[in-house]
């Protein structure tokens, strides 16, 4: 899950929540900071992808990565 001084810092924050195939609750959190910076968290208790401190120029790859993880929306 997101960090909580990653939130609290952010500038802009947005919050997706999924269910996987087993019912675990999934958290598709993003955000960016005053730098400009851009994070995200995909992921459950369990397990994760992120990435932490990416300029806007290469979110676009990273997120069509976790984009394509397979859940079902909530």
């Amino acid at each position: 899950m997101p960090f909580d001084q990653d939130v609290w810092a952010a500038t802009q924050y947005s919050e997706t929540d999924y269910r996987d195939p087993d019912g675990f609750l999934i958290i598709d959190a993003r955000g960016q900071n005053a730098s400009g910076e851009h994070w995200r968290v995909l992921g459950h208790a369990f397990e994760t992808a992120s990435y932490d401190k990416v300029s806007t120029e290469y979110t676009g790859v990273l997120d069509k990565v976790l984009d394509s993880a397979c859940v079902l929306p909530r």
